[in-house]
């Protein structure tokens, strides 16, 4: 069985934001990484209110993170 890690708000904004590695060595060890809803909101707010990242550029992030097949959101 796979293993699943719900991951918050800061792993993806490090990873866009500094090149943080971690939710790259996550998903390249074949785990599936777990998003909520809210997260994902708190993702767009933040990139969008704290670092000024322009909506295009969040739109490709998230979805190129999104696509990729060991990212799911869990909308319950």
């Amino acid at each position: 069985m796979n293993k699943t890690f719900l991951v918050d708000t800061n792993v993806v904004v490090r990873h866009f934001v500094d090149g943080d590695k971690t939710l790259e060595e996550l998903i390249d060890s074949g785990v599936t990484i777990l998003l909520t809803t809210p997260v994902v909101f708190e993702i767009v707010f933040t990139l969008k209110k704290n670092y000024e990242v322009e909506r295009d550029k969040i739109y490709f992030y998230l979805s190129t993170l999104l696509e990729h097949g060991g990212v799911e959101v869990d909308d319950r």
